[in-house]
């Protein structure tokens, strides 16, 4: 069965002063939005030491809520020692700001919940989408069906699993190599397809 769906538009409106191609990508991989946990937040724990084990010298920009999320994920990230990887935001700043953490790294992982948002949309997505950098997202989501359809650059996972999702960012980073990101062909999947009863 086919669920008809609308693209939305960006969440914010590109900057005039903005420019991607100024943007000299700085970080492997971006984690932007509002570290809900349907956002996948809970999963961070257990995605960066899969990461780790695979690419110890990734480079992670992450934003998560400030106050007690930022203390959490401070003593979460030095016990299992990937706080050498990740650097925490809080803030967005300006939209042009904004704008310029998407374009700073080289793809963006977006791990949410299918149960969440097997329809709804994401304005990170339009976002990272307009900026033109590759994504990381789940099959099962609306994100990972625009993927595959072409309308974005990215990689999908089949299963919200830690590993497959360390492993769908680390073909992603590889697939970009030397070629800059937003180019169309960095589709693909990651992990076994589901078994049919």
């Amino acid at each position: 069965m086919q669920v008809p769906f609308s693209i939305l538009p960006s969440t914010c409106l590109v900057p005039e002063d903005f420019d991607p191609d100024l943007t000299e990508p700085i970080h492997d991989i971006g984690i932007l939005g509002g570290s809900r946990s349907e956002q996948g937040v809970i999963l961070m724990p257990l995605i960066l030491p899969a990461l780790k084990s695979r690419r110890p010298e990734v480079r992670i920009l992450f934003q998560c809520q400030p106050g007690r999320q930022k203390k959490e994920f401070r003593s979460v990230l030095k016990k299992d020692g990937t706080d050498g990887m990740v650097s925490l935001i809080t803030k967005t700043g300006t939209s042009t700001d904004y704008f310029r953490r998407i374009a700073s790294c080289r793809l963006l992982l977006l791990p949410y919940l299918p149960e969440f948002y097997c329809l709804g949309g994401s304005g990170v997505f339009n976002d990272v989408s307009t900026v033109g950098r590759p994504i990381i997202a789940s099959v099962q989501t609306s994100m990972g069906r625009m993927i595959l359809s072409g309308i974005a650059s990215g990689m999908v996972f089949r299963r919200m699993d830690p590993d497959r999702i360390a492993e769908a960012v680390c073909d992603g980073l590889d697939r970009i190599g030397g070629v800059e990101p937003g180019i169309s062909g960095l589709v693909g999947a990651t992990g076994s397809r589901p078994k049919s009863s």
